[in-house]
């Protein structure tokens, strides 16, 4: 079983704009003194998805097709986004680009991922708060 990074915190914000269901995200390295090394294909900086890292439902527990797609890969250094102590990252994402959000349902948003360190090779998963977002 995977444990929560001990260091990186993940907030989440869910927001609509016309047509369009932006998740604001935001993690942040709490350590006053030691790195953290996020995968950045797991990550939403530039706008993009490459894995399905959102836990997305209705909120009768039925679970939001992913639409993107699947990126698998031999995780290597250049795949590595170190957080220095104390920093923080930003990034927005349309999920309704990468979700089939059902029209007139309210459903439930959370960034839930796995990252994994280089040798020696761990686990963790980080997971951000959970938004419901009403029926839009």
């Amino acid at each position: 079983m995977t444990q929560p990074h001990p260091t990186v915190n993940v907030e989440l914000r869910v927001t609509r704009e016309g047509k369009r269901t932006l998740a604001h995200l935001t993690w942040k390295n709490t350590s006053l003194s030691r790195p953290a090394d996020l995968m950045s294909f797991n990550l939403v900086v530039d706008g993009r998805l490459d894995n399905d890292v959102f836990d997305v439902s209705t909120t009768s527990g039925g679970r939001v097709t992913y639409l993107g797609n699947y990126s698998k890969r031999r995780v290597g250094p250049e795949h590595v986004r170190r957080l220095a102590p104390g920093e923080r990252i930003e990034g927005v994402v349309d999920l309704s680009t990468y979700y089939d959000l059902p029209a007139g349902r309210a459903v439930t948003v959370a960034y839930d991922c796995i990252h994994q360190t280089l040798p020696p090779v761990d686990l963790f998963r980080l997971r951000s708060n959970a938004v419901v977002l009403p029926p839009g």
